[in-house]
């Protein structure tokens, strides 16, 4: 099974699709956590990823589509993306590649993933996330529960990078609920109410949907034995009227 996870700012996307990961036995990644690590990386496209993410601006496709196409490719099995494609040129452009079977978009209004963008917090050293509200660090002292790192904000969370973001998402991510919806891979879902509840929906419709399209194959290939067969049996009649007759 191959997923791409889509939605506003703070939807839970990673945390959604980690619980699918799991639920599915596929690996998971985050577009913006490949990003985040090609920072880190010595070269022009480590700079200009680091650049273009402090400003709050989208990555240039040059840089975007390998790290993508170089990822899928690893995970033939099936794999769960979150944050792929960001717009409706990239998913024309990446076609030859990245065919997701579903895509799960997570909505919640612009106030809420506001709200919840300013309790995320991120792990200083190992990197993992946390949310104040809905997923706090078990820790006493408040540090990271897998490494005892000091949690932070990430550096894209102001509130200006916030507002920025999400006047991108509306006006070029958004756009891909209708290109999705025509080929028959939207899955919608409210992610406004708690994670578990989220995760449950999440799994029935996507369950649904997988369903849906097995039946469709089997339909089809059933259509295709029919007339297969159909077809057979006209020619051993022709052939056979032709030898009476001759």
């Amino acid at each position: 099974m191959k997923v791409a996870v889509l939605g506003t700012q703070a939807s839970g996307k990673g945390t959604q699709s980690h619980i699918l990961s799991v639920i599915m036995g596929v690996q998971t990644a985050s577009v913006g956590e490949l990003l985040r690590e090609l920072q880190n990386e010595d070269s022009k496209r480590g700079h200009t990823a680091k650049i273009e993410m402090a400003k709050g601006a989208f990555v240039d496709d040059d840089i975007i589509m390998p790290l993508v196409k170089d990822w899928v490719s690893k995970h033939p099995e099936g794999w769960i993306l979150d944050g792929f494609p960001r717009s409706v040129e990239q998913a024309k452009k990446c076609e030859s590649f990245f065919k997701p079977d579903a895509v799960l978009y997570l909505e919640v209004p612009d106030e809420d993933s506001k709200k919840r963008i300013s309790y995320r917090r991120l792990c200083s050293k190992c990197k993992t996330n946390y949310n104040l509200i809905t997923q706090p660090p078990h820790s006493p002292n408040g540090t990271c529960d897998k490494c005892g790192g000091e949690l932070v904000r990430r550096g894209d969370d102001t509130p200006e990078l916030v507002e920025e973001r999400l006047r991108h998402y509306h006006e070029v991510t958004e756009p891909l609920k209708e290109w999705f919806a025509a080929r028959g891979k939207l899955v919608l879902v409210d992610a406004r109410k708690g994670i578990a509840e989220v995760a449950h929906e999440a799994e029935l419709k996507l369950e649904d949907l997988f369903h849906r399209k097995a039946r469709a194959r089997r339909l089809k290939l059933w259509g295709l034995i029919f007339l297969a067969l159909a077809v057979v049996t006209f020619a051993v009649l022709t052939i056979t009227g032709y030898i009476l007759n001759s």
